[in-house]
């Protein structure tokens, strides 16, 4: 009976042990591939110099999920507000990761600065974002001896100090982007061998207008700690009122996202992506589908 005791113990232990490492995959592919909303529709979640750029009043929430649900899949919400008034802007960026027993928060206050740089409407923007994250264990969900003092103790560990510094260039049609992401990560150097967090943004964009469509290609070059760099080439492509979108973006580790979009009438904005898996998770995954709501609650005051 003892025997067969422990030898349970060892099978349930390799199994939970699968099954973490299968969700730190999956995890890990929400920092690989982002939420799609941040290349287009909600830019202030990729660089903080973008909070309040399209002015007045403006709210982005954000939901992604595994196209086929598993026990414990990672999830992903986010939730952004942002506000302008002539050069200086604020906002505010929540973001929930959820991945089995572990939820991560991150919560972030953000201070912009828009500043015209020529009679055209060309402007500079920095951006400034700091706040708080904390991870917490679900102890009531554990299986097993849930008096285990280091699932105790997680949960005792304090607020993490998080920080984001992002500047822009705005012309008549052309956007250029650069972001520095986690900063405290990077200064202290305390997460030097984690592959779960961002490092860099940059990007480019411009827009074209062919007769009755709008087209905004767009290549945005970023970094993920101890993996490759990654290269995101895509383009989405509006009708002439900007009432009805579609967005397709290749990435260099080999995945793809597609998307829709609608406006209702220049106020309501709704979105779906469809995220695909990395060839390394093809296997597991077949991709996860996001869903985005954009609300203008006010317009810019000139």
């Amino acid at each position: 009976m003892i025997k067969r005791s422990n030898r349970m113990r060892r099978i349930n232990i390799q199994l939970v042990m699968l099954m973490m490492t299968l969700l730190s995959a999956l995890s890990l592919q929400g920092q690989i591939n982002p939420l799609g909303s941040q290349y287009f529709q909600n830019r202030y979640l990729a660089n903080p110099a973008m909070a309040g750029i399209e002015g007045g009043l403006n709210v982005n929430i954000g939901y992604r999920n595994q196209w086929q649900k598993m026990p414990g899949s990672p999830k992903n919400t986010s939730m952004t507000v942002d506000y302008r008034a002539n050069k200086v802007g604020v906002g505010v960026n929540f973001y929930k990761d959820q991945a089995g027993l572990l939820t991560s928060n991150t919560y972030k206050g953000t201070f912009s600065y828009h500043m015209p740089v020529s009679s055209r409407g060309d402007e500079l923007h920095f951006g400034l974002s700091v706040g708080l994250s904390n991870d917490r264990l679900d102890n009531g969900g554990i299986v097993g001896n849930t008096a285990d003092p280091l699932a105790a103790q997680f949960n005792d560990i304090g607020m993490d100090f998080q920080g984001d510094f992002g500047m822009a260039y705005t012309a008549d049609k052309l956007t250029v982007e650069g972001a520095w992401n986690n900063l405290r990560d990077k200064l202290q150097n305390d997460r030097s061998d984690d592959v779960n967090y961002n490092t860099f943004y940059t990007s480019i964009s411009y827009e074209f207008e062919v007769q009755d469509w709008k087209l905004y290609p767009k290549a945005v070059y970023r970094g993920v700690n101890n993996y490759k760099n990654i290269l995101d080439i895509g383009a989405e492509v509006k009708t002439g009122n900007e009432d009805l979108g579609v967005l397709g973006m290749y990435h260099t580790n080999k995945s793809f996202s597609l998307g829709v979009s609608y406006e209702h009438k220049k106020q309501w904005e709704f979105m779906f992506f469809y995220n695909d898996p990395t060839a390394v998770l093809e296997n597991y995954s077949n991709g996860s589908f996001e869903l985005g709501l954009r609300v203008k609650l006010e317009k810019r005051k000139k």
